[in-house]
């Protein structure tokens, strides 16, 4: 009778357990899709943020294009890139390889929703910081179009009337518009865009690794998750513990240190990517 009891207390017991197990697995794989999904969406926001960066490049290469040659289809490609820009018209299919090698083809290609880069970054979830950050560049970028559009005028030969519209015939002066556009100014103004993009990206890096970490190990991602947790937590702790105490009374030394630390980094990734050369190409694959 006493056996009999055991055994059904060890089997309830065994069920016990296993079943807890089971809910704590099954809560761990819901947190782990959690925090996936948490890295593709910085993913995804890296993306548009470089979307961000390269419309201002386009842009900048087909106004200066247009000054020197004066082919008016530059021009076209510059309204067109501006105008997907801020949803005027709609995105092509392709977007992100679209404007990469433009020359005299239409830039509207294959077309998708008329949405704005705005819009977009909005939808994806972004911090009021991340947002913030990226409005000042694409405000920036706009204040450049100003710039831009005045070396427009000057090449076809328009100057401003009394309302500030460039309606009023004049000599065309294509020296000033490649001036214009090749000037101090006008570089200044494309640092100003590119300071809070640079910003952004820095602050998203970390986010990043971690999804390209998780992506190496497909069927462990909660052990390398967890390993990497570890690891940052070990190394950040020796950094700020050990090594900046004896560093931190010296200009110099604290510059050597943070040039040896970067040197280490970028060794280590350069031996991740030999050792590991399919590392973050599922990411890409999976954010497209």
């Amino acid at each position: 009778m006493r056996i009999g009891l055991f055994a059904n207390f060890y089997l309830a017991s065994i069920l016990f357990v296993l079943t807890v197990l089971i809910l704590l697995s099954s809560r761990a794989l819901n947190t782990l899709d959690d925090v996936t999904e948490a890295e593709r969406q910085k993913h995804r926001s890296l993306q548009l943020a470089n979307e961000l960066f390269r419309s201002s490049e386009d842009l900048t290469r087909m106004a200066r294009t247009y000054a020197v040659t004066g082919d008016p289809a530059y021009e076209h490609n510059f309204f067109a890139i501006l105008d997907v820009r801020n949803g005027i018209r709609p995105r092509p299919r392709d977007y992100p390889i679209a404007y990469a090698h433009l020359e005299n083809t239409d830039a509207t290609g294959a077309k998708g929703n008329a949405v704005s880069l705005m819009e977009l970054m909005r939808r994806e979830g972004f911090s009021e910081r991340e947002l913030n950050l990226l409005r000042q560049s694409q405000k920036n970028s706009d204040n450049l179009v100003n710039l831009e559009k005045q070396a427009f005028a000057a090449v076809k030969g328009l100057c401003k009337d009394q309302e500030g519209n460039f309606n009023v015939p004049c000599p065309p002066r294509r020296n000033f518009a490649i001036d214009l556009l090749f000037g101090k100014r006008y570089e200044a103004e494309k640092i100003r865009i590119m300071a809070p993009i640079n910003q952004f990206m820095l602050d998203a890096v970390p986010y990043v690794v971690t999804l390209l970490v998780l992506d190496l190990f497909p069927e462990r991602r909660g052990l390398a998750s967890s390993l990497q947790a570890v690891i940052g937590s070990t190394a950040n702790g020796i950094v700020a513990g050990v090594i900046a105490p004896l560093v931190m009374h010296s200009t110099r030394a604290l510059a050597l240190t943070s040039l040896l630390m970067m040197s280490v980094g970028l060794v280590a990734w350069f031996f991740v990517h030999w050792r590991w050369p399919e590392t973050g190409r599922a990411t890409t694959a999976a954010a497209a």
